[in-house]
């Protein structure tokens, strides 16, 4: 519907264990890295103010799901951010108990 569409990049940083015998996650964040938006039928003008809004390594997915009605009302970890360093030492945290 908005002739606009995103291709995006991140990792996620597991915590799993063995229950049962059997291993499953028990935790998933997702880090971003980078996306982009894509233009599959040709440009279209994009609200510049609201992909601004939001940290580059996720603006066109943020944008897109807000255009679209579904607002981003949080900050999600990017690369090298403070919330991956928490993600990551609360990671740690959880291997040494």
């Amino acid at each position: 519907m908005l002739g606009v569409g995103c291709e995006g990049h991140a990792r996620f940083y597991d915590r799993v264990e063995k229950r049962g015998g059997v291993w499953k996650i028990v935790d998933r964040q997702a880090i971003y890295h980078m996306c982009t938006f894509t233009f599959p039928t040709g440009f279209v003008d994009l609200d510049r103010r609201a992909v601004q809004k939001y940290p580059r390594e996720y603006a066109p997915l943020a944008y897109l799901l807000e255009k679209s009605g579904f607002p981003v009302d949080r900050v999600y970890p990017t690369r090298g951010s403070d919330l991956e360093r928490t993600i990551k030492a609360n990671g740690q945290r959880w291997l040494k108990a």
